[in-house]
């Protein structure tokens, strides 16, 4: 009886642990400002597009 008693309390605290990490780590997330960026704003490209990789590996098989 004794195994399944300290099983549970095993794992009671490995979920009582990680809920606090997860809120603990929610609420040091959110205290931290956000910085703003400056950046240009990326055109998305739709389809396919080749890039250098691709081109490498073509390349690599005889393409």
């Amino acid at each position: 009886m004794t195994s399944k008693n300290s099983r549970r309390v095993f794992f009671k605290a490995l979920l009582g642990s990680t809920t606090a990490a997860v809120v603990l780590n929610s609420k040091l997330s959110s205290a931290q400002p956000e910085k703003s960026k400056k950046t240009t704003p990326v055109k998305k490209q739709s389809g396919y597009h080749e890039t250098q990789h691709i081109r490498d590996y073509y390349n690599k098989i005889n393409f």
